[in-house]
């Protein structure tokens, strides 16, 4: 008898715990996302960087079409370059975890201090000061964006839009509740987009004689990942724990494609500890693999603090909920190496000799930022040559 009533004392008090769980669940939100800038040797901010590499299905809605471009994508109206934009705000997404008696309603709003949020799904109402909603007319980044999402169904089985682009497939292979508008549109996570003015958060200073980079003026100074991801597809990286001593040199031996499955451990645990899921993780992972780890060139990575996550894109939940906020920096190095290839694409700039076909070769193996690029260079060391280059090519800053 008494063994019976220690079982029964030992259930209530399971049943109890499980129903003071129950009841002390709340709301999860998760949110990942990049924020991409380029700087020059010096950590300085170069401007124009509004070119994508990874674009997004056309289903996705925004506020100004043609806005984002790819590089080289230019036309009557269009800001190729616009002179604004210091900073890419690159697919934050939110995922929710609701508890199983919740299904909404679910109403967020972001908002960005210093630009606009130009690309989301499922639709949102937004503001973009400095566009037209009328005619698209885009013209000074006069801030802050807004979105708002009102009134979101939580759950269902709603499959989202089709699509085989692998920058929204990466993102939706997470374990999560689907999000439904009022307008009937639905997906595992809410996206957003954008560009801004401003400063980087870190400024990263390159000593071309010993071909270190250290954080020297930087406010907040934090670790960070250094890789050289070369046309080869070979990846040396080291993880800078001191960011005022700076990186070491490469040696030539350290370049190896296998590099790239380290280096996304080594990100993947980080973003794990600052508080994303391992599926999480490896969907930002896995929907910037090309851009993070395979597209050329000197990059850094680093993990933004909470509090400057909020500072420049404040987030309001309604209800209440748990919220996890990870930014990946990303920032693209300007090197030597670059500026020398520009130099030489003014040297063989002009479009009647035979050179002409290897300058646009070269100039076109400067990646995402060309023109962003060639810009700041011709206005560092000007040669008419560059000059006649870009004018051929219809390289210049959009004027508003």
């Amino acid at each position: 008898m008494r063994i019976v009533k220690t079982l029964w004392t030992l259930f209530g008090t399971a049943l109890l715990g499980f129903c003071v769980a129950r009841a002390d669940q709340r709301l999860v939100i998760h949110e990942w996302g990049t924020m991409t800038t380029l700087e020059d040797e010096d950590g300085e901010a170069i401007a124009g960087i509004n070119a994508d590499d990874e674009p997004v299905p056309s289903f996705v809605h925004e506020v100004a079409p043609r806005l984002l471009l790819g590089p080289g994508d230019t036309g009557k109206g269009v800001p190729g370059v616009h002179p604004d934009v210091t900073v890419r705000l690159e697919t934050p997404v939110l995922y929710i975890h609701a508890p199983p008696e919740f299904k909404g309603p679910l109403d967020v709003s972001v908002k960005f201090v210093t630009g606009w949020l130009t690309e989301f799904y499922p639709n949102a109402e937004a503001h973009a000061p400095g566009i037209d909603p009328a005619t698209g007319h885009v013209g000074r980044i006069t801030g802050p964006g807004t979105l708002h999402w009102a009134h979101l169904r939580i759950g269902g089985s709603a499959p989202g839009p089709a699509t085989s682009e692998r920058v929204w497939l990466s993102p939706r292979d997470v374990t999560a509740d689907t999000v439904t508008t009022q307008g009937g549109e639905s997906e595992k996570f809410l996206f957003y987009r954008g560009v801004g003015r401003g400063e980087p958060l870190l400024h990263f200073i390159q000593d071309p004689e010993s071909q270190t980079v250290k954080e020297q003026k930087s406010a907040t100074l934090l670790p960070f990942w250094l890789a050289d991801i070369r046309p080869d597809g070979s990846v040396a990286f080291q993880y800078v724990s001191d960011p005022l001593a700076g990186s070491r040199p490469f040696s030539p031996d350290e370049n190896n494609p296998l590099n790239i499955a380290t280096l996304r451990q080594d990100l993947q645990s980080h973003l794990i500890a600052a508080g994303l899921y391992r599926d999480e993780a490896q969907a930002l992972l896995n929907t910037w693999e090309v851009s993070y780890f395979k597209n050329p060139g000197l990059r850094a990575f680093y993990v933004w603090p909470r509090d400057e996550v909020d500072r420049v894109l404040p987030l309001t939940i309604s209800p209440a909920a748990d919220v996890t906020r990870v930014m990946v920096g990303r920032t693209e190095l300007m090197t030597p190496r670059q500026r020398a290839t520009i130099q030489r694409i003014g040297n063989l700039g002009d479009p009647n000799q035979a050179g002409w076909g290897e300058a646009v070769k070269l100039y076109t193996g400067l990646g995402r930022f060309r023109e962003a690029l060639v810009l700041n260079e011709n206005q560092r060391h000007p040669t008419q040559g560059l000059e006649d280059f870009m004018q051929r090519m219809s390289v210049a800053y959009y004027r508003p």
